[in-house]
């Protein structure tokens, strides 16, 4: 359903693309009603990631030689996995409908940079570093800049009949963020994969990245400030101060936030199902 809606996008937003391919399926696409067609994307794809959060923990059979210690939490990190993976390909299609189609392939890209991260076992600074590279990478691959001018707004309407300033503003922060807003999940995933253990490493990813913002949102007020008599004051310094208002609101307090909590209950749902099934195995 989310390739038909993304073709069927396309063809409204740029039938250029699709020269040379068959007329009669084109006609046909193009009378399917858009808004109806993201509709139901976007509700198959909140069903499907509430099935998953949902779900029972899936384990193998618990004994009582491998109850405590490291075979118990790596039991834990298997099972996190096993929802994180799927939230990652429902995240992914999500924002192939939210992004340009031009941009699409960019995901399996970055799905291999991130196999290849998973094999190189990062500690938790290593981690939060490479997040934070590659989401500013993602968001400028994506075509995105320091001008307002570059907002892409066409993929703000998906399933909207009319104007919702709340709902449209969300879609447009996602189509214009898809790149940062995957790498979050995936740098999720990659603390689970890691070695720093499962001690508060969520949290303590979460304290490292407000540490950076912090910073960044600091040197860019301090620049602005000192910069305000400068010519371009309006035209460089001030889209770029709105521009961090939206990685500091939007990414770090609403995507990355998130992402925390959703990873935090996950891994205590599972680790606590995980603990109760050891623990009555060992008592038996």
């Amino acid at each position: 359903m989310c390739l038909v809606f993304k073709v069927s996008f396309t063809l409204a937003d740029a039938p250029e693309l699709f020269e040379g391919f068959g007329k009669l399926h084109i006609r046909v696409l193009r009378r399917l009603d858009l808004v109806l067609q993201a509709r139901m994307v976007f509700i198959g794809l909140a069903l499907s990631c509430f099935d998953i959060l949902l779900a029972s923990p899936i384990t193998g059979k618990p004994n009582a030689k491998n109850s405590h210690g490291q075979k118990r939490f790596e039991a834990n990190k298997e099972n996190t996995m096993r929802r994180l993976v799927p939230l990652q390909g429902i995240l992914s299609l999500f924002l192939m409908t939210e992004s340009r189609v031009t941009n699409v392939p960019l995901f399996a890209l970055f799905e291999l940079q991130l196999q290849g991260l998973a094999h190189m076992n990062l500690s938790l600074s290593e981690t939060n570093l490479t997040s934070i590279i590659f989401q500013y990478m993602s968001f400028f691959a994506f075509g995105g800049s320091n001008a307002i001018s570059t907002i892409d707004l066409s993929n703000g309407y998906n399933g909207v009949a009319g104007y919702n300033v709340m709902v449209v503003g969300a879609l447009t922060f996602c189509s214009n963020w898809a790149g940062p807003i995957w790498w979050t999940l995936a740098t999720a995933s990659l603390l689970v994969r890691g070695r720093q253990g499962k001690s508060r490493r969520f949290k303590n990813s979460y304290v490292l990245s407000t540490i950076f913002v912090a910073n960044a949102t600091l040197f860019v007020m301090l620049a602005c400030t000192a910069l305000r008599t400068h010519l371009f004051v309006w035209t460089v310094f001030s889209p770029k101060f709105l521009y961090i208002i939206a990685w500091v609101v939007g990414q770090h307090l609403c995507v990355n936030t998130a992402f925390l909590a959703c990873s935090l209950w996950v891994e205590n749902k599972d680790s606590h199902s995980n603990s109760a099934r050891y623990d009555h195995v060992h008592r038996t």
